[in-house]
């Protein structure tokens, strides 16, 4: 009862908070989508395999040895890698001679980690260091725990490239990642661009997540005019995170796999179309937060087995704090501006307080039944034990049972 009581108080004043209509929303129409050819959609698959083996050991992506995700890309010859997968995101260099392209690729982190990353909080926008991006601007501003990341392996990542474009005559580069591993490919996309004057850089990720502010979206578009290519699938929600109301946005280059699994083009920043997945996800909210809250009880459940819905809602408290959390990340989004969401901010972050304080109090693992679910695991390419990679949303595995 003391939950149903905390979230009807808090209903209360997400109603109070968000009564007054909002303003002309900042983010404006944009021109129209336009759907891709399968030509179109197959140029994505080598880059595609080259991220899913950015999450397989650094002694196979060095040795090219890691199962299907190194199979599909056969010609390819790596130069570095690097990362120990915890404090550090494993990584790798090399060349591709099909495509005549020095690849980086990052790892990326399964949804638990990447959503609470991005929503718990305590990240701040960050001015970008002016030695690995000299001449920005101070008003560019990226996620601090990426920007972090990034720096860690950015002069060993740097000497590899270079390495690998004076041993293949090429000036061509290419960044992938999924998730977080797209984040920092992101940003690795901007650095070797300043870096390295010579190079022409583009961008390949998947479900990457908002990585800086405004100012940093346009440096991208400016510094990457059209080699920024960010996939988003169907109803993920790590695209839309951070939220824009805490001052992030992404740049543009967002290709968007429809319900159908078809591939449109989203042309600008944050498209607010419902066929990308900024209006995807505001749309769905609109259309019915019940139909919402049943996606996100399944997903949380699917994905973070945090806790099984037949339990008693008292026992399983802290997950309809997740669920409340998002419903509230999807009011804000929906009122990002500043006169209204400053009560929203606070709320979020009494819930998440109240979510790290209840996950004290969960019961061991063995005590929920875990629903069966469907996956997808990219065959061959992790050792037993292995965490599998968070690639079921990209079309290019079939369906196995639970791994």
């Amino acid at each position: 009862m003391v939950f149903h009581a905390l979230y009807s108080g808090i209903a209360l004043a997400i109603a109070f908070a968000a009564a007054s209509p909002a303003p002309h929303s900042p983010v404006h129409s944009r021109q129209s989508i336009t759907a891709l050819s399968g030509s179109q959609i197959s140029a994505f698959t080598p880059y595609t395999f080259f991220a899913s083996t950015a999450y397989c050991q650094p002694s196979t992506t060095l040795s090219w040895t890691c199962g299907a995700n190194c199979e599909a890309n056969p010609g390819f010859i790596p130069v570095a890698s690097g990362g120990d997968g915890d404090g550090t995101q494993f990584w790798y260099v090399g060349y591709d001679p099909t495509l005549n392209t020095v690849i980086v690729a990052h790892q990326g982190t399964d949804f638990s980690e990447i959503e609470a990353a991005l929503t718990d909080a305590d990240f701040f926008l960050e001015s970008l260091s002016s030695s690995l991006f000299p001449g920005v601007s101070s008003s560019v501003e990226a996620h601090n725990g990426f920007a972090d990341e990034q720096a860690k392996t950015a002069s060993a990542v740097l000497a590899a490239v270079k390495q690998a474009m004076a041993a293949h005559s090429t000036t061509s580069i290419a960044t992938v990642g999924h998730s977080l591993g797209a984040a920092l490919s992101l940003l690795d996309a901007l650095y070797l661009t300043l870096q390295i004057p010579s190079a022409t850089v583009k961008f390949f990720g998947y479900g990457l997540p908002r990585v800086g502010n405004q100012a940093f979206a346009n440096l991208i578009d400016s510094t990457l005019p059209n080699r920024v290519s960010h996939v988003n699938n169907k109803e993920d929600l790590v695209p839309i995170l951070p939220g824009m109301f805490l001052g992030f946005h992404h740049p543009s280059g967002e290709k968007h796999i429809m319900d159908d699994n078809s591939w449109v083009a989203c042309p600008g920043q944050d498209n607010p179309s419902n066929e990308c997945v900024v209006g995807v996800r505001i749309w769905t909210f609109l259309i019915s937060s019940t139909e919402v809250r049943a996606t996100m009880m399944d997903r949380t459940v699917q994905l973070r087995w945090d806790v099984n819905i037949d339990k008693d809602k008292e026992q399983g408290g802290f997950f309809e704090i997740d669920r409340f959390t998002t419903l509230l990340y999807f009011q804000i989004e929906l009122n990002h501006t500043q006169s209204q969401s400053g009560a929203l901010c606070c709320i979020l972050a009494l819930l998440r307080t109240i979510k790290k304080f209840t996950r004290l109090l969960k019961p061991p693992l063995g005590e929920w039944s875990a629903p069966e679910v469907t996956r997808v695991q990219p065959a061959g390419s992790l050792r037993d034990g292995d965490q599998p990679p968070p690639f079921y949303e990209y079309q290019l595995y079939p369906r196995t049972k639970s791994w």
